[in-house]
Formats: structure tokens, C-alpha cells, sequence
């Protein structure tokens, strides 16, 4: 009689585990569902945001947002420092590639006085910029530069040898900024940027009364600007997008 029992009590606990073991499965394969993939995208978090790929969304009213469908824009480098030390304000303005891309172009000028010496510059550049993110960006290029100044300063006597020296060389331009974006305008800061030339070219004009020593030493002055490097600082453009 017991073993008839236990029999019966085998065959019903068989039977039991056959019927559950699909639904364990089923049951098991439900909770390790991980975190990462019951918010994949598509899907709301628990705070009711939604949840999307990376590159696949734009916050609204940003920069980045105002930027989708522009074609260009224009405007003026109202101050800056283009080459340090020189104060500089120019025009500048780009045709949009992407809304990510730029190619824009920029002329400014500029000058530098210092106890009775005075240089003047002017830069033109053509670079391509590229956002990463809402406003920040990098930017690199080409750039002409060129340099003018008198002599006239060096020699505080009758014999004053005014001479007049140019400088130009061409070279390659980049730099780092924040561009803000709205429905029209738009502005920005080239916070900081260096060039450094590839080629320069030089002209030391003699006057008459020049020496030989003082028209070497010019010379080799204008050499070494041909050849030099420099910082931007501080750029500040404010215009308009279309």
C-alpha cells in the first residue's frame, strides 16, 4: 500500500515539474531582462524622459537646434586681439556645409603703437569650422598676413632715417571658440587661435641718409617677422544667420 503511494506521489511530482519548467523558463528569461536594454531607444524612463541614441536628438531652443536649415552668416569682429598685441576688428562670414560645418573667411586689421612706434596689420583667412556639441568648435585654415610700419622712431636726431618697412607671409591658421546661435543673430568668441607662417616675404625701403649697418639690421628684423608666429586672443563677432 505504501509503495503504491509513493509511486502515485512520484508520478504526481513528475507530471507538477514537467508543467512548470516552461513557465520557469519563461519566468526566468523575463527578470534578467537588464536595465539597459528595458530602456533602450525609444523607451521613457521612469522620470518620463525619453530615451534615444546618441546623435539622434537636439534640445530645443539651443544652439544646435537654431543652427538646422541655415545657409550662411555674416558678422563684425567688434574687438579682439589679432595678433597679440595688436588690437584688431574686422568682417567675417561663412557658408554652412552642415549643420555641424563651416567654410567662412575673415579680413581684419589692426594696429600696435608703443613709445612712438606704431605697426599696423591685416590678416585674411579662409578655415574650416567644426561644432562639437551645442556652441564650442575648432577651426583651421590658411591665413595671409602682413605687416607695415616706418623706422623713423629709432633715431631721435636730426639725422632721423624714415624708412619704411613691409612684411607679408602666408601660413597655416587655427584656433577654438563658442559660437550662440539664435533664430537670426548669432555670436561668438574666438577665445584663442595661433598662425604660424610657411612663407614670408620682405621690403626695407632706404633712404638716402641710411648706413649700410642700419639697413642690415632692418633687414634682418623684417627677416625674423616674416618667419614669427603669433597668438589671437579675445575675438569677439556679433551678425546675423540666414
Amino acid at each position: 500500500m505504501n509503495m503504491r503511494q509513493n509511486k502515485s506521489h512520484s508520478q504526481v511530482l513528475l507530471v507538477a515539474l514537467l508543467a512548470f519548467m516552461p513557465a520557469a523558463a519563461s519566468f526566468g528569461k523575463t527578470d534578467q531582462t537588464s536595465p539597459s536594454k528595458a530602456k533602450s531607444a525609444g523607451q521613457n524612463t521612469k522620470s518620463g524622459k525619453r530615451v534615444v541614441e546618441a546623435g539622434e536628438a537636439v534640445v530645443r531652443d539651443s544652439s544646435e537646434y537654431y543652427r538646422e536649415g541655415k545657409k550662411g552668416y555674416v558678422a563684425f569682429e567688434l574687438f579682439g586681439s589679432n595678433p597679440f598685441p595688436f588690437g584688431s576688428y574686422g568682417v567675417m562670414g561663412g557658408v554652412y556645409l552642415s549643420p555641424d560645418t563651416i567654410i567662412d573667411g575673415s579680413y581684419t586689421t589692426g594696429k600696435f603703437e608703443f613709445l612712438g612706434f606704431k605697426m599696423k596689420s591685416d590678416g585674411l583667412a579662409i578655415r574650416y569650422k567644426m561644432f562639437n556639441g551645442n556652441s564650442f568648435y575648432w577651426r583651421a585654415g590658411g591665413m595671409y598676413r602682413a605687416y607695415e610700419y616706418d623706422t623713423g622712431f629709432e633715431v631721435l636726431s636730426d639725422n632721423t632715417i624714415n624708412g619704411k618697412v613691409k612684411v607679408s607671409s602666408f601660413g597655416v591658421d587655427f584656433g577654438i571658440g563658442n559660437q550662440w546661435q539664435w533664430k537670426t543673430f548669432t555670436q561668438g568668441f574666438d577665445w584663442i587661435g595661433f598662425y604660424s607662417p610657411l612663407a614670408g616675404t620682405y621690403t626695407v625701403s632706404r633712404p638716402p641718409n641710411a648706413t649700410d649697418s642700419w639697413y642690415e639690421s632692418e633687414r634682418k628684423s623684417a627677416a625674423s617677422l616674416s618667419k614669427r608666429g603669433s597668438l589671437q586672443l579675445l575675438r569677439y563677432y556679433l551678425g546675423i544667420s540666414f
